[in-house]
């Protein structure tokens, strides 16, 4: 090579140089800055402060030192510092690709894998191969539909039921009735149950049985997922109170909760409603309360009149379930979601593969967490305006509840986070209690139980984040019953 060309070469080496030092010294300053500066992180070995500060800083003293190396040594050097970079960045690029695309995916994967470990079977199809194998076996199965499947989100960031009855908007609460319905899978086996009159998760009959005692609201924990239909906590409370409805539905949050009250609970006036909270309830409300429909629930008079037009519920949600399964849906629960996060994942692609998440966490090399006490904004804190309209819905579930001389009663139910990894635990659970004791609601808190169990991360299928299993749906029914009897022991002394 002349020495013209490999000056020319050498000076493209000492770009790479220059920009490897660089790139390294942004790395420390992003360590330093939050991990001394704001003090977010804090590390959690030695190794820490050698690995993120270190490293980079010799690293990029070495590649500074470099630019006095001789042409050809910087060449060589330029050279290997470029392929093992390229081959790092591969690998990480790689191993990515090969990761599931979403959260739901993961825990999935997670989820099967325990299973072979223990040597269980673990039902790998999806819900709509389920509904499908069902229908070839002459079983006319149909997939749970819920309020959150039907709200689509519009162009001026309102969202609207896909449905509409004579030019007007109309939003089911309830599913499909008098179906086998096809709910979940994260204990091996999916759950499959035959809907009652009005889509609920309830045995056929509990309708006509006169007036109900208990009638419970909820999202999918309080509807069943993903145990079988006689071991969620919904028909364990059954067991000692008979007369019991469940009106749990996936992804229910506070408005739709008011909207299932007012529906369908209101007619029937029960001695009792319970108000199951889970803790996405306000990330859930987040979204919902951009519907001008629900909203419309927080009036005293307002109403679709669900309770008697279970017949053209039914029409319009068999025509969407069957134009949904037309298009080839796999995930027809989670469409917008998984969606979602498919393309969010892609496009983030490049920067995960930056930052070689994927082969530091496999080489040990991960060695910080969120301080205790630090200040950071968590996006899912709930805003002022969100929990005073929480506060507006709760208070007028319980005048609503009180006009028929019931009692409104709160349950929380805690989430996985709280147990498997405390950093993520929601930041609302203590200003939704405070709204709960201002409105001087009876209340169950679940968290202290599922805390003092000697294993609480065994209460979610294979410990990973999820549903509960059978044994955490036992401990919030007795928990529940034991409140209840307490309150209403307390109630028929002050009668006396």
């Amino acid at each position: 090579m002349s020495e013209k060309h490999l000056e020319k070469v050498a000076r493209l080496a000492r770009v790479v140089f220059v920009g490897g030092a660089v790139c390294c010294l942004l790395v420390a300053g992003y360590f330093f800055y939050y991990y001394s500066w704001t003090q977010q992180r804090c590390f959690t070995s030695a190794l820490g402060p050698l690995v993120s500060y270190w490293v980079p800083l010799g690293l990029a003293v070495l590649l500074l030192v470099a630019l006095r190396l001789r042409p050809t040594s910087q060449l060589n050097l330029a050279l290997v510092l470029v392929s093992t970079g390229a081959a790092v960045f591969l690998v990480e690029f790689v191993l990515l690709l090969t990761q599931p695309s979403s959260w739901e995916g993961w825990r999935n994967q997670q989820r099967q894998r325990a299973a072979r470990t223990l040597g269980m079977d673990y039902d790998t199809r999806t819900l709509l191969q389920v509904v499908l194998d069902l229908r070839q076996q002459g079983v006319d199965a149909v997939p749970g539909v819920a309020p959150i499947m039907l709200l689509k989100r519009q162009g001026n960031d309102q969202v609207r039921s896909d449905l509409t009855l004579n030019g007007t908007e109309f939003l089911p609460l309830g599913g499909i009735a008098n179906k086998p319905t096809v709910l979940c899978n994260e204990a091996g086996t999916y759950v499959v149950y035959d809907s009652d009159e009005r889509g609920f998760h309830n045995p056929v009959g509990s309708w006509t049985t006169g007036r109900v005692d208990i009638v419970a609201l909820g999202d999918s924990f309080t509807q069943g997922m993903c145990v079988p239909s006689e071991k969620n906590f919904v028909a364990l409370i059954r067991q000692r109170w008979p007369k019991t409805l469940n009106l749990g539905n996936q992804g229910d949050a506070p408005l739709t909760m008011l909207a299932t009250l007012k529906e369908y609970a209101q007619p029937l006036r029960p001695r009792v409603v319970l108000w199951f909270y889970f803790e996405n309830d306000l990330l859930d409300l987040r979204g919902e309360k951009h519907s001008s429909l629900l909203l419309r629930y927080i009036e005293d008079d307002f109403s679709q009149g669900l309770f008697t037009r279970q017949a053209e519920i039914d029409h319009a949600l068999v025509a969407y379930v069957e134009r949904e399964m037309t298009k080839n849906l796999e995930r027809l629960a989670e469409l917008d979601d998984s969606t979602h996060a498919t393309l969010t994942w892609l496009l983030t692609l490049p920067l995960q593969t930056i930052k070689l998440g994927t082969i530091r966490s496999r080489l040990g090399l991960v060695s910080g967490e969120v301080c205790e006490g630090a200040v950071i904004q968590d996006p899912r804190a709930a805003t002022p305006e969100e929990i005073a309209l929480f506060r507006t819905i709760l208070a007028k579930a319980q005048e609503t509840v009180r006009a028929w001389g019931g009692t409104l009663y709160f349950v929380f139910l805690p989430a996985w986070e709280r147990y498997g990894y405390p950093q993520l635990k929601s930041p609302n659970r203590e200003r939704v209690l405070t709204v709960v004791k201002e409105l001087e609601l009876p209340f169950t808190d679940l968290h202290p139980i599922f805390q003092a169990h000697p294993d609480p991360l065994s209460l979610f299928p294979f410990r990973v984040e999820g549903h509960y299993t059978e044994e955490g749906h036992r401990l919030v029914a007795e928990e529940v019953l034991r409140t209840l009897e307490e309150q209403l022991t307390s109630a028929r002394e002050g009668e006396l």
